[in-house]
């Protein structure tokens, strides 16, 4: 059983490279990613991290012109275009850790189709998230949203590899 997953876009280009790395780590059990972005892509390039799935036929990208706060009209518009009994809606700078669907998953299976609710992580500055050794590793915080205990996070920095 597969997802599809809409991520709601707008100028979280830093967040691209983190992004992909956690849906490549759930990639078994994503069927396709539309990538909505809350404005015209000829006005924003296309984020390198996203090319790849693109031109294999894995992502697709949809537009509509920014005229103010666009995350429910591109999460809205990502919707009208899924295939799979599932859909996981994830925002721009929101990262899966690995194996965040598998682990989720078999709790709505069997329920029809319907929206996958599942943990995921919203990143802070994406400058901050290279480990010592070079690796990128983002500093997350609580996975349903970055104010709840963000004290707390910044004491301890808590990080999770990709």
């Amino acid at each position: 059983m597969q997802v599809d997953v809409v991520i709601a876009f707008y100028k979280h280009h830093d967040f691209a490279p983190f992004v992909m790395k956690g849906l490549k780590a759930n990639a078994e059990y994503i069927n396709h990613i539309y990538l909505v972005n809350d404005a015209l892509w000829e006005e924003s390039h296309i984020p390198e991290a996203f090319l790849e799935a693109s031109k294999a036929g894995h992502l697709t990208l949809l537009e509509h012109p920014h005229t103010g706060f666009g995350l429910c009209r591109s999460l809205n518009a990502g919707a009208e275009r899924v295939t799979s009994a599932f859909v996981l809606f994830c925002e721009g700078d929101e990262v899966m850790p690995p194996g965040m669907i598998a682990k989720n998953l078999p709790s709505a299976i069997g329920k029809g189709p319907r929206l996958l609710c599942c943990p995921k992580a919203y990143m802070e500055d994406p400058r901050e998230t290279l480990s010592s050794e070079g690796e990128l590793v983002p500093i997350v915080g609580e996975p349903e949203h970055r104010h709840r205990e963000y004290q707390t996070l910044m004491q301890t920095r808590d990080r999770w590899k990709l």
